[in-house]
């Protein structure tokens, strides 16, 4: 591993097969720590494709072509050349199988049961044909083997591209970072400030507690988000990502994500028995602001506008300041605001065609399955378990509302 540089404290055993990324182990690390620069020279991006002699002749004629198109293609070309690729000792350990969303099929999507999941899984394959057929030519003038032109090869290659690239300043498609694209995912956490305690000497900021390329020494730089023991399993975090987010570009969901959500319409005032004065405070706004959380209670801007929309008119304008605030408006109008959310729950709750107590016995006789391991028996698994956590956020609420409206009594 020329210019791979490695924490001497940590030197972790790496198995690509374990997980979905990889796992690295550490034998303990302190927070903040740098536990692993990989330099430029092995990062494969668009730079790469560029600068090839071959792939980049070719390329000049298709300057419409996005970064991920080329680089998609660019992964093609190089699995096609086998050894006498330079990143083969690379490639022929990437994964061979993806469950990314663009994978189900119509029927695995239905399996998902909430409308807009299907509805996403359906447009992520859309999305990953379209830009097959645009890249189609380049990689006809390429001469590839017919094998690595079909869209079964396009697809495996845009999921490996779109769960295992790394983000970088200079490329929207980012890179792909041999052994750095290993490490497994953990879901953010808070900080807000650079920090310092007993079992810590360093101080650091966000920025330092997971990894990004670094200009000042030409490398992609990975640090200790937190203090490890010996033979804990070293992660970092993507990115805030809801579970079906994770599905869409990773094939994977964590089974009690923080940063799941549920996203709500708003009601109209006549929902709450009050008529609709047309004023632009109950027109609806950014969709992803209102929303239950993994918690199972309503996020700010949802408890604020469903406050709002709660109370008439003349008393939004004088008291909505108190909604602003965090605060109830009045006592009935919060009252009404928590059986709402505990009608709308039940509603989508029974909407759905099974219950959670269905799916789980579904999920255990998936999991004792002699099948259980084959594509589709996981991606049936993966879906279970996505609409399982869906149903588990609304009984959340559901009780939360509940315990809430209970208090007014």
């Amino acid at each position: 591993m020329r210019g791979y540089v490695w924490n001497q404290r940590f030197l972790p055993r790496i198995f690509a097969v374990w997980g979905y990324a990889g796992d690295c182990r550490v034998p303990g690390s302190r927070r903040g720590e740098m536990i692993l620069r990989v330099p430029f020279a092995a990062l494969i991006g668009v730079h790469c494709a560029r600068e090839d002699p071959e792939f980049g002749k070719v390329l000049v004629d298709f300057a419409h072509l996005s970064s991920v198109q080329i680089l998609t293609a660019y992964l093609l070309s190089e699995v096609a050349k086998s050894c006498s690729s330079r990143w083969f000792s690379y490639l022929r350990h990437n994964p061979q199988v993806h469950h990314s969303l663009p994978h189900f099929s119509a029927m695995e999507a239905e399996e998902l049961q909430v409308e807009d999941a299907i509805s996403m899984a359906k447009s992520s394959l859309e999305d990953t044909q379209r830009q097959w057929r645009e890249t189609s030519s380049l990689l006809s003038r390429l001469r590839l083997p017919r094998k690595f032109t079909t869209f079964k090869a396009w697809l495996w290659a845009a999921a490996t591209i779109s769960s295992r690239t790394l983000h970088v300043p200079w490329d929207d498609a980012g890179v792909l970072c041999p052994i750095g694209d290993l490490f497994n995912y953990d879901a953010p956490i808070e900080r807000t400030m650079s920090s310092r305690n007993e079992d810590d000497e360093l101080e650091f900021t966000n920025r330092l507690t997971d990894g990004g390329y670094e200009t000042s020494i030409s490398s992609y730089c990975f640090y200790a988000r937190r203090s490890y023991k010996k033979g804990q399993q070293a992660l970092i975090c993507y990115g805030q990502y809801t579970n079906l987010e994770l599905l869409e570009h990773y094939g994977f969901l964590l089974p009690d994500n923080p940063c799941d959500v549920i996203y709500i319409p708003l009601p109209s005032p006549e929902e709450f028995g009050l008529k609709s004065t047309g004023d632009k405070s109950e027109r609806q706004h950014n969709l992803a602001a209102y929303c239950i959380e993994a918690s199972g209670k309503p996020s700010f801007s949802l408890l604020q506008q469903l406050r709002l929309r709660a109370v008439p008119a003349s008393l939004r304008k004088s008291h909505g300041y108190m909604a602003s605030q965090g605060l109830p408006i009045s006592r009935e109008s919060d009252q009404l605001v928590f059986l709402w959310l505990q009608k709308k729950c039940q509603k989508l709750l029974e909407k759905l065609p099974t219950t959670i107590e269905q799916d789980e016995r579904a999920l255990e006789q998936l999991e004792k399955s002699t099948s259980s391991g084959s594509c589709g028996v996981e991606r049936h698994k993966l879906a279970i378990k996505w609409r399982l956590g869906y149903k588990t956020i609304l009984q959340r609420c559901l009780t939360y509302s509940k315990g809430e409206s209970l208090g007014f009594e």
